[in-house]
């Protein structure tokens, strides 16, 4: 059972994570792979992004839409940087807050007043996936007394 609810956690923080490879610009869409499939995220309409260091020492970027949000993994390729530069630019230029951090990566103008690197929910997340494990868990434990 303690297997099973690691293996649950890892699952659920890996698909919430969205980690996006082969990025590629398809008109007004940054299309990824991830572990649930093919992702488009809308280049015009930006709502956050995200600068994150891993503990590994890479960096990564987390880009939001108002229907999904993807995590590309920082070089980005030459074809795709251009395209995401712009609609961060576009985006800044709507009002949408930029991180510090963000805006030096791509060379932006800094937005007074921003963010170092940005705000994340992917640690109230796991916790809240978590703590459901344990709670599920524990009243099956109860239940099969």
């Amino acid at each position: 059972m303690i297997v099973g609810t690691g293996a649950a956690i890892i699952a659920g923080t890996l698909l919430v994570m969205n980690l996006g490879v082969r990025p590629r610009v398809r008109g007004q869409y940054l299309e990824v792979s991830t572990m649930i499939g093919r992702q488009a995220l809308d280049l015009d309409n930006l709502i956050g992004a995200r600068w994150q260091r891993s503990r590994g020492g890479s960096v990564s970027l987390r880009l939001s839409d108002d229907l999904t949000d993807v995590v590309l993994v920082v070089p980005l390729p030459p074809e795709v940087f251009p395209a995401v530069k712009e609609a961060l630019s576009s985006a800044a230029a709507r009002g949408v807050v930029l991180p510090q951090r963000v805006t030096t990566l791509f060379n932006l103008p800094a937005i007074p007043g921003a963010p170092r690197s940005g705000s994340s929910y992917l640690p109230l997340i796991v916790a809240f996936l978590a703590g459901s494990a344990v709670l599920g868990a524990v009243v099956g434990l109860i239940a099969g007394r």
